[in-house]
């Protein structure tokens, strides 16, 4: 934290001033506060999988981890092995803020679609997750 000190003396009085630069302090509220919505998010999403029994039960956690991380889409795929190799990954749940448009299939397979690259991640035990923007232009969702 910097200060300042000025000064200024009109007439017989005296005011002096105490300046302080809290630039520093207030990015680390920011900060904590971020912390705390994710750690706040993750409690409720912890008791939202403790009670998952059916598919149905899905969206609430997806909801939950869309607004902790402030993003637009969140989709969950069941991923599908064929003899051992990834192949193909259906669609298990999604959410996607009302303005924005869900996901237009109920599968991907991933060779057909340009997904080759998830392959190996797969097949590597990396998941594939990411801001769209980060993806390769053919890896990108409209």
């Amino acid at each position: 934290m910097r200060h300042r000190v000025a000064g200024w003396w009109p007439h017989d009085e005296a005011i002096i001033f105490l300046l302080r630069d809290v630039t520093t302090r207030v990015r680390l509220e920011a900060e904590q506060h971020v912390r705390i919505r994710y750690l706040e998010a993750i409690a409720r999403i912890n008791h939202y999988l403790l009670d998952v029994h059916h598919l149905a039960d899905v969206p609430p956690v997806l909801q939950q981890i869309g607004e902790a991380l402030g993003v637009d889409r969140v989709y969950a795929f069941e991923h599908i092995d064929s003899d051992g190799v990834p192949h193909k990954a259906k669609l298990f749940g999604q959410y996607a803020r009302e303005a924005v448009p869900a996901l237009p299939v109920d599968e991907l397979i991933y060779s057909a679609e340009g997904l080759d690259r998830w392959i190996t991640m797969l097949a590597g035990g990396i998941p594939v997750c990411g801001v769209t923007a980060s993806f390769p232009p053919e890896e990108r969702v409209a």
